[in-house]
């Protein structure tokens, strides 16, 4: 992960964006390991059409 952001970085990104699950506390735990910092929450919707 962080030699992706160094990579991004060095190619002139200033920002990098990361989704995950609200379950999944593994990959939680590194996104904030690296800086990340949770800006906002998605929501998302279906419909079973059976």
């Amino acid at each position: 992960m962080l030699e992706g952001l160094r990579r991004l970085r060095e190619l002139g990104a200033r920002q990098a964006i990361v989704y995950t699950s609200t379950d999944n506390l593994s990959a939680q735990k590194l996104y904030e390991s690296c800086g990340f910092s949770v800006v906002g929450r998605d929501w998302n919707y279906t419909k079973r059409l059976d």
